[in-house]
């Protein structure tokens, strides 16, 4: 049976569709003016794209056209149009919102009888048990909230937030701050609330060193402690150096990564003894040290002629001529 089609011109599709997208609107006075009949021009192009699209149940292709031929004329009509498409895709809260400003911009226009706002207020409240709503409140002002990956605004919000039926994901974030997010399931007209606090972002990591007491611990070229040290440290690459008298140097480098503790165990190795010669041995105008020495008297013993005594010759007085003889 083929409803009467109350506000026909306004749902900007043909009676039937009107009932079913929106069911029980009430039409308009025979004398008021059809959407065809007032828009022009580009409004009126799209008017009639979204009235087509409509019917082939492309309702957010349908909703886009509305809207432009929205922006063209500001014929609050329009809008209930666009509710009729939020409420075909299943998106009551959307469809309450453009009812709610049809009903603003048409008695600030003029062009809404009192049966047409009456039946818009019919069909918020038939909506309102398909929609919660969610109060946000932010510890840091200019935070912005999302809802489902899509902003809905900067805290402090003016507003409750009107979600559909369903799960949804609150996010908010602001630069500095650690984000926070959280995850709700909306089953009715009920209110949720969501306090979020904000953390600043901090940079940094926690370090500890141990080492031997008295051992000196340098970060970056600077001494900072002496056998144990724990601290927080700048993310980012750093330089550690462990020093004490005696022992071998230990450096490393080091990262420090955000939020993340690190403890680094250092045993500094003796440092090896060198050789110091106990005597020396002056012979022959030569100083030798006590290894070369010892090999210098071994040779000596090993040929018996340069044991032998110098035999005096016809040289210049105070010189005498040494005979090397080998075997």
């Amino acid at each position: 049976m083929k409803m009467k089609s109350p506000l026909a011109s306004l749902l900007a599709v043909s009676a039937v569709a009107c009932a079913l997208a929106l069911p029980g609107a009430r039409a308009l006075a025979q004398s008021a003016p059809s959407l065809a009949t007032t828009l022009t021009g580009e409004a009126r192009a799209d008017y009639d794209a979204a009235k087509v699209l409509f019917s082939a149940k492309d309702y957010a292709g349908a909703e886009v056209k509305f809207a432009s031929a929205y922006e063209h004329s500001r014929d609050a009509r329009l809008l209930y149009n666009m509710a009729a498409c939020e409420k075909s895709l299943k998106h009551y809260a959307r469809a309450m919102e453009l009812l709610r400003r049809y009903e603003s911009d048409g008695r600030a226009a003029g062009s809404l009888s009192p049966s047409d706002l009456q039946e818009a207020d019919r069909l918020l409240e038939t909506f309102h048990s398909f929609v919660g709503s969610v109060r946000v409140t932010v510890n840091e002002a200019g935070a912005s909230v999302a809802v489902d990956g899509e902003e809905v605004g900067t805290s402090p919000l003016a507003k409750n937030l009107a979600l559909d039926l369903g799960d949804h994901r609150v996010a908010i974030t602001k630069r500095g701050f650690v984000p926070f997010e959280t995850r709700m399931t909306i089953s009715g007209p009920t209110l949720i609330a969501v306090d979020a606090t904000l953390g600043r972002e901090v940079h940094e990591g926690v370090i500890t060193i141990h080492a031997s007491e008295g051992n000196a611990i340098a970060l970056d070229g600077k001494v900072v402690a002496t056998g144990e040290w724990t601290a927080h440290v700048p993310s980012g690459g750093h330089t550690l150096t462990v020093t004490a008298d005696g022992m071998r140097s230990f450096q490393s480098e080091l990262l420090v990564e955000d939020g993340r503790s690190r403890t680094i165990n250092v045993a500094l190795e003796p440092l090896p003894r060198r050789g110091v010669p106990a005597w020396i041995l002056v012979t022959g105008g030569v100083i030798l040290t006590t290894g070369a020495a010892v090999a210098a008297a071994a040779v000596y013993r090993s040929y018996p002629a340069l044991q032998q005594k110098p035999t005096s010759g016809s040289a210049s007085p105070g010189y005498t001529e040494t005979a090397w003889r080998f075997p």
